[in-house]
């Protein structure tokens, strides 16, 4: 995405920039329900904005992605998924399988954040965007499906060892990748962005851990 809007998209002229990833399935109507979202938008002045569509697994039919909202007190990046309601529903930030933002919105915010490879830059943009007094929005119904990432080669792939679960997390796609990760708590986590810094890997290793021990007693048993 970083690579499309560097070269070419930023040079055009355009009222909103579609985004979306290549493993979706828009519904018909989806593109004509961002744009209707957004035209009403405008006409409460609000023309500061990303809209993000939610998207649901094709055989549970459960959310997958979309939008997210702050779920902690003292965590300023724990989130919550939000479900599409029948409204418009304003959050702290989205997911870019599927979502629509506004030319001032890319003006406030210079779209993607090159200090990322790819984990951690969609939210990273939507929650600058907040920042800088723009907003995001869920789309009011699902726009589409989309499956979660596969289990294998991440952190929750349950055939691998603690080991080579530990590398998953930290390499770029893995979202515990070093260099990422001091940038995004560095700029949305806070004061105490070291402190939750250092929790979040301390956590990541302890939920590892855990999950070790509990298939090493199952298969004890």
């Amino acid at each position: 995405m970083l690579f499309g809007w560097s070269n070419y998209v930023k040079r055009q002229e355009y009222d909103y920039l579609l985004v979306f990833n290549d493993d979706i399935i828009a519904f018909p109507d989806a593109l004509y329900s961002l744009i209707k979202s957004a035209s009403e938008l405008k006409n409460q002045s609000i023309d500061c904005f990303a809209i993000s569509a939610g998207l649901k697994d094709p055989n549970s039919n459960d959310v997958t992605y979309g939008c997210v909202k702050r779920s902690s007190k003292f965590n300023p990046l724990a989130f919550k998924l939000l479900t599409p309601n029948g409204s418009l529903q304003k959050c702290s930030t989205l997911n870019m399988n599927l979502a629509l933002i506004s030319k001032k919105a890319i003006n406030n915010t210079n779209f993607l954040s090159s200090d990322y490879i790819h984990k951690a830059a969609d939210f990273d943009f939507g929650l600058r965007l907040v920042k800088s007094g723009g907003f995001v929005f869920l789309e009011r119904h699902f726009l589409g499906v989309c499956e979660r990432n596969k289990l294998s080669e991440s952190i929750k792939d349950p055939n691998v060892g603690i080991i080579d679960r530990w590398k998953y997390f930290i390499h770029p796609k893995g979202g515990g990748h070093i260099k990422h990760r001091i940038v995004y708590y560095r700029n949305h986590a806070g004061i105490f962005w070291q402190l939750h810094l250092i929790l979040s890997y301390l956590t990541a290793l302890y939920k590892m851990i855990i999950f070790q021990l509990t298939k090493a007693l199952y298969f004890w048993k």
